[in-house]
């Protein structure tokens, strides 16, 4: 009787070596890192060289054979890089609310001047933009500890958690960006109205 027990990677299909008493429990493909059941696959005579790198094992979840090395390698290297922006997009909000508490203290300490009606204006302005930066910062970060919990798990449903983040993060950028271009929009149409009207 063989000593080894043929196995096969459900992700990348590389045929494994494991002796009998592993059979059964979880391991991980030392080609594309996936996690899954050690089940047989024949005889080991001719096969690959035995491979024994079996890691602890990993809760067990749906997966897709669709995941791929290349998709894994490139959300690890996506995730510093989101939770970079994610972080320097909350101190931001810190220091515009911060910048807009302050203007709006030296608005009511100036009175009624129009210095001070101006400074009360832009504190709130600061303050709706801070609001405003919060929100992609925030899908940013959710984003990040979607792709730490994937790569962690790698499980379909929390790549999936991670896109929707991603999805939230657009979107939001892209009405934004809707809204400031109308409103481009309608400064310069006002602009051109009233340079008219001047001739």
């Amino acid at each position: 009787m063989s000593d080894t027990v043929i196995v096969k990677c459900p992700s990348c299909g590389a045929s494994l070596q494991a002796t009998p008493d592993r059979i059964g429990q979880m391991a991980t493909c030392p080609q594309c890192k996936t996690a899954f059941r050690a089940e047989p696959q024949g005889d080991a005579a001719g096969t690959p060289p035995s491979y024994s790198s079996y890691s602890s094992p990993v809760p067990a979840g749906p997966r897709s054979p669709e995941i791929t090395p290349v998709m894994i390698e490139a959300l690890r290297q996506t995730k510093p890089w989101v939770t970079f922006l994610a972080v320097l997009g909350f101190i931001g909000c810190s220091l515009m609310v911060i910048g807009g508490l302050v203007m709006l203290v030296s608005g009511a300490a100036i009175g009624g001047m129009k210095g001070g009606a101006i400074g009360g204006a832009l504190g709130l302005v600061y303050i709706l933009m801070a609001l405003l930066y919060f929100f992609p910062s925030y899908y940013l970060l959710q984003y990040g500890g979607g792709i730490k919990r994937f790569m962690l798990s790698r499980t379909s449903p929390d790549l999936e958690s991670a896109l929707n983040s991603q999805k939230s993060f657009w979107r939001f950028v892209g009405i934004l960006t809707a809204i400031v271009m109308c409103i481009y929009a309608v400064v310069l149409v006002v602009a051109i109205v009233a340079a008219a009207s001047h001739h």
